[in-house]
């Protein structure tokens, strides 16, 4: 990405006749040199709870300990933000989930699970991570935050910067930073798709901080539906909602014995289409970041990404 994809004109950037941005550089900065610490791991997991049950099996993977269960997750660790710009995001994406085979015998979620997240922090350690981005992190968050203080040991011996006990609870809680804040509130965006047509209902959105008649954009769906013709052809398609490959997911995990090897292989396509739609957030995510950084912090108009988005 060059500084220099859209024009600035006075006090905002220009991506056509009608979209333009406004952006607060001040509270940018703030967020992204003060209060994110690297090294990163930019995120995103897929988890079930009861709200995905549709099915009428005997026992159920979640409880009251565990209401919702990650079985997925998808994530990328970078160094530095020049880092995140200069180099192949899409190749920088790796992804645990827990896998379950045909005719497996003894399959326990839990243990598999376990197994799963304990790789994830101990990678976490051994790189000395220190802030977990994710957009959108109050569900991430709250369910990593409770597994790990079902296995603080862990961290015994361990110093880290990523995870740390809270003063007031004395329970581990996790550093970690929510990009949507600096989206919604650092950027402002006029309410145009780029034929002039009205891009969302004013209505349903907060208004802008910034310029006359502009609009937050909550999430990723909106910025990249702003964005389409800039990130077109980017990511991995996805033919299924991802409510509805949770509901597939708990299902595969749960059932006792799968009736044939076609049912499987069914619910296994599903469990591919979860992982594609995981890697698709954290690369959308990846792009956010450097969006964000590039025009609300960098000075250089030349700096030049890996990927045309």
């Amino acid at each position: 990405m060059k500084k220099t994809d859209f024009k600035q004109e006075g006090d905002h950037y220009k991506l056509n006749k009608y979209q333009k941005f406004y952006v607060d550089q001040k509270l940018v900065k703030e967020h992204l040199l003060k209060i994110i610490k690297f090294p990163v791991v930019v995120m995103d997991t897929e988890f079930f709870n009861r709200s995905h049950d549709k099915g009428n099996f005997d026992t159920q993977l979640y409880n009251e300990a565990e209401p919702s269960l990650i079985y997925t997750l998808s994530f990328s660790f970078a160094q530095s933000y020049m880092d995140l710009l200069q180099r192949k995001n899409k190749k920088a994406i790796s992804t645990l989930y827990v896998r379950r085979r045909y005719e497996q015998k003894h399959f326990n979620f839990k243990k598999t699970m376990d197994k799963m997240l304990t790789s994830f922090v101990n990678t976490c350690l051994t790189k000395e991570i220190k802030t977990l981005v994710f957009a959108g992190q109050s569900n991430d968050v709250r369910i990593l935050e409770r597994w790990i203080n079902q296995h603080p040991t862990l961290l015994n011996n361990k110093t880290t910067e990523l995870f740390f006990r809270s003063k007031a609870t004395q329970k581990i809680e996790i550093n970690t930073f929510d990009i949507y804040k600096t989206l919604e509130n650092g950027f402002s965006f006029t309410n145009f798709n780029q034929t002039g047509i009205e891009f969302y209902n004013q209505k349903n959105l907060k208004p802008g901080k910034m310029g006359e008649k502009t609009v937050q954009l909550p999430g990723l769906a909106k910025f990249f539906d702003y964005f389409d013709s800039y990130y077109q052809g980017n990511f991995l398609t996805e033919k299924t909602n991802i409510y509805q490959l949770c509901i597939s997911a708990l299902e595969f995990y749960t059932i006792p014995k799968f009736a044939d090897v076609e049912q499987f292989n069914s619910y296994n396509e599903k469990i591919r289409e979860v992982r594609r739609h995981c890697q698709n957030d954290v690369l959308k995510l990846l792009y956010l970041i450097n969006f964000i950084y590039v025009y609300g912090v960098n000075k250089n108009s030349k700096v030049v990404s890996d990927e045309k988005m």
